[in-house]
């Protein structure tokens, strides 16, 4: 009778359940939960719910093999399940206790709410409970054992707001709705609720940490009370990192902001200095805010996650992610501040890594725009979108650069994650520019003058198969002008959305502990200066060693650095195979896998799609050739770039070993050194004892037997770089001793290497770069050649009389140059 009973209810149970709970996306990873022990007894925690969430569960586990969930530390559940469970422990001396050390198979279900009720001195009643399971546990041996797994239940990924909308006082707050709330939400039919099991709790012999705990006489009082807070904080760490921190008003951050004292004492100075009224300098002060302040809504982050799947549906082939990565960024959030830092390569940027955060259920970030996107009608909605807005430069404005620091200050202060780009702008090149100090600075205030105990840099790599702006990045690299970004030129790229780009790739690096890395850095006798540059290297460093190569940028760099300019389709994949290997030998990470035939066919299906667009030219001749005209040449130098930093070692030691024009590594070693000296502003180089080491590495790389290729292209990868350092010594020495604005000291270089490539004179296309031409006059500044001024709006360079160590530097780039235009024998195929 009872056995007919309970089939009845349960295969009510799991009808309701199969209908409802679809919309569900469940993140259990079932194999990782520990199976060491047979009588494992799985028992899920949750904080908040009642019997929705035990049905959905408990559909869960009957899909997954465990059975369903017929026991749980309430009655009203019990009733629902075992109805005789539940008079035995209406009406009997039966507990809760009894009941899930009974042999009825399934999983448990305990419910840890935070505020549960406790006496003094006294176990709550679910601790009381799980101590109860830890004494049977103990006594029993191996007879029967338990597993907490804590699980979170996001309904809806809705900020916290400091006061509850009218629809809250109804259905209740979207991170714990009420019983109307949770049909409300089930009846919308979608799939945006998730219910994600956290890190698994055994009962464990060490000693809990708690100087609480040691109250607790008895082991398994103790225990119980560590497990219940190990569910907990779970819990709600996990919901930080959904649903971030409480989150106040743009309105409500500004007047906190206005009453700073630091705020108010320099209106003070100011008024005093120019003799103006306190009110006006506050009214500005206002005005930066609010031009600053982000307006973040997630109901327009919702909207726009709707908009972004269509559009990344529409230009991109996929989204590429690592998931032990997201694993590893979720660790770090459920502790510390974060602030990701990522380089910046197209304006989709500020789309792509929110648009992954949602997805992975991780609070999306406020991120550091320029100013020059607040046009109408991007601006407001990058402002909803989690945007602030910054200025390119407020030299000799002290009160706007104070509001930026404290409104960033605010951010950090309470947890309120930051994204900004390290290197200030867009690379036009594809490759890593020098960092922007400026913004990192800020961002570290907040530590260094103790509001925060720590803070987690997270370095972000995004990288795509083809970027949206190249045509506009090649012309801007010729020396043509930026546009302005605008509403009619928002108009006008509509056309740009219209193709597929194929595939973006999104990496995170480990985070960076701010807290440690100080730590190290005073140990070291490091100041704030050297600290900084410090940081700012290590964070590019990490961007490079997580960005994979891909087949295009492999095919980039074969058609612009072999010795020949037309290619067959076989000598292509020949030499992508050479550089595939390398890359796997390097440890960096192919996208398309360490698989010889893939990488063969992703490279073969990038020459076809190269065809299609025009990009790629062929001869008539047989086999059928390869090649790109000049015009189009500037364009790929983006995409080889995007692989420079796994070649650069390489590139460095092969054309050191073709300058020596010898085997002995001293020489070579000299040379590399040289490179190293002339590129410090283009790359991030090791240490100079890691460098020489893995100069010997590489060396040792191209000598072993295995090793049997044409190194042409490793040894022309940075003959762009060359040639312009080269352009721009040569002009510069020219000169004369005065002053002069970069702008026209650039435009000078510009139509020298014009002329120089136009006239045939042994100089390929991608010479003319602006971005290389201001890398050459950093270092010239270094060895102070130049010096940079700024004046107003303009940067003016002062040109010094010529010196030696220009003069030697001159010499090494026409000697690299000789070396690349006639490389001994042996070097190319």
């Amino acid at each position: 009778m009872l056995n007919a009973l309970y089939q009845f209810i349960d295969k009510l149970w799991q009808k309701i359940s199969n209908l409802i709970f679809v919309r569900f996306a469940f993140d259990i990873p079932v194999d990782t939960f520990p199976k060491d022990k047979k009588s494992r007894k799985l028992v899920f925690c949750l904080t908040h719910g009642g019997i929705i969430e035990w049905l959905i569960l408990s559909s869960w586990c009957r899909k997954n093999g465990l059975g369903a969930i017929l026991i749980a530390n309430r009655k009203k559940i019990l009733f629902l399940s075992k109805p005789l469970y539940f008079l035995q422990t209406v009406f009997t001396k039966k507990s809760f206790s009894d009941l899930f050390l009974s042999q009825e198979q399934g999983p448990r279900l305990i419910f840890c709410p935070p505020g549960e009720r406790k006496e003094l001195f006294k176990p709550t009643e679910t601790e009381g409970l799980i101590a109860d399971l830890f004494s049977f546990e103990k006594q029993s041996g191996e007879e029967m054992s338990f597993v907490f797994i804590p699980v979170f239940i996001c309904w809806r990924k809705h900020l916290r707001g400091t006061s509850r909308q009218l629809s809250e006082y109804f259905l209740g707050l979207s991170s714990r709705p009420n019983f109307l709330g949770k049909i409300w939400y089930l009846a919308r039919k979608r799939t945006d609720s998730t219910v994600k099991a956290l890190t698994p709790i055994l009962f464990s012999p060490t000693e809990p940490t708690d100087i609480s705990d040691d109250i607790d006489g008895i082991d398994a009082t103790r225990m119980a009370r560590m497990v219940r807070r190990k569910v907990l904080v779970e819990i709600s760490q996990e919901m930080r990192v959904v649903l971030g921190p409480r989150y106040f008003s743009p309105y409500l951050i500004k007047e906190n902001i206005m009453r700073d004292p630091q705020i108010l004492l320099l209106i003070d100075q100011i008024s005093k200095e120019k003799n103006i009224d306190k009110r006006k300098i506050m009214g500005q002060a206002y005005t930066f805010l609010t031009e600053i302040a982000a307006n973040y809504t997630f109901r327009f982050v919702e909207v726009m996650y709707g908009v972004l799947t269509w559009l990344f549906g529409k230009i991109f082939e996929d989204v590429v992610v690592d998931a032990n990565q997201v694993q590893a960024l979720r660790e770090t959030l459920k502790t510390r501040s974060a602030v990701f830092v990522s380089c910046h390569r197209s304006h989709l940027d500020y789309m792509v890594v929110p648009g992954v955060l949602f997805v992975q259920d991780i609070v999306t970030p406020h991120i550091a725009a320029g100013v020059n996107l607040a046009f109408w009608p991007v601006g407001p909605f990058l402002r909803m979108g989690g945007a602030f807005f910054i200025r390119r430069s407020f030299r000799g404005e002290p009160l706007y650069a104070l509001c930026l620091q404290k409104y960033i200050d605010w951010l950090i202060k309470n947890r309120i994650n930051i994204k900004f780009f390290i290197e200030g702008t867009r690379s036009r090149t594809g490759k890593m520019l020098p960092p922007a100090y400026g913004l990192l600075k800020m961002v570290l205030n907040p530590y260094q003058q103790g509001q925060i105990e720590d803070l987690a840099l997270i370095p972000i790599s995004i990288s795509y198969d083809e970027v949206l702006e190249e045509k506009s990045y090649g012309k801007e690299l010729a020396g043509a002008q930026k546009e302005k970004e605008s509403a009619s030129g928002l108009v006008k790229s509509r056309k740009l959305f219209q193709r597929n780009i194929g595939k973006v790739y999104v990496r995170f690096a480990p985070g960076i502990s701010v807290k440690a890395e100080t730590q190290l850095g005073n140990e070291q006798g490091l100041d704030s200066t050297l600290m900084l540059q410090k940081l700012a290297f290590q964070i590019c460093k990490s961007i490079n060693d997580v960005t994979p190569v891909t087949p295009k940028s492999i095919l980039a760099s074969i058609l612009l650095c072999h010795e020949r300019n037309a290619l067959s389709l076989e000598e292509i994949l020949r030499a992508s195979e050479l550089l595939g290997n390398y890359t796997t030998w390097a440890h960096a990470e192919l996208s398309c896998g360490v698989d010889p035939v893939q990488l063969r066919r992703s490279v073969e299906n990038t020459v076809k799609k190269l065809l299609g667009n025009q990009t790629l030219e062929t001869e008539t001749a047989v086999p059928v050739r390869y090649f790109l005209e000049d015009r189009k040449r500037i364009n790929m130098v983006f995409y080889k770039n995007n692989a420079i930093h796994c070649f650069v070692m390489p590139s460095i030691t092969s054309l050191s070993m073709a300058r020596t024009r010898s085997q002995q590594r001293e020489q070579i070693l000299k040379h590399a050194f040289s490179l190293r000296n002339i590129f410090k502003f283009e790359f991030f180089f090791s240490p100079s004892s890691i460098f020489s080491a893995e100069v010997n590495r590489t060396i040792d790389y191209f000598k072993q037997p295995a090793f049997s290729g044409d190194l042409s292209v490793f040894l022309r990868l940075n003959r762009d770089i060359i040639e312009s350092y080269l352009i721009a010594f040569e002009t510069i020495q020219n000169e004369a001793v005065g002053e002069q604005e970069l702008k026209t000291a650039l435009q000078k270089v510009v139509r020298e290497a014009v002329q120089r490539v136009e006239e045939k004179k042994g100089f390929v296309t991608e010479c003319v770069s602006t971005q290389n031409f201001t890398n050459a006059f950093k270092l010239m500044e270094n060895i102070a050649l130049i010096e940079f001024k700024r004046d107003s709006d303009q940067v003016l360079i002062s040109l010094r009389p010529w010196n030696e160590e220009a003069n030697e530097i001159l010499t090494e780039l026409r000697e690299f140059y000789i070396a690349l235009m006639n490389p001994p024998r042996g070097t190319n195929s």
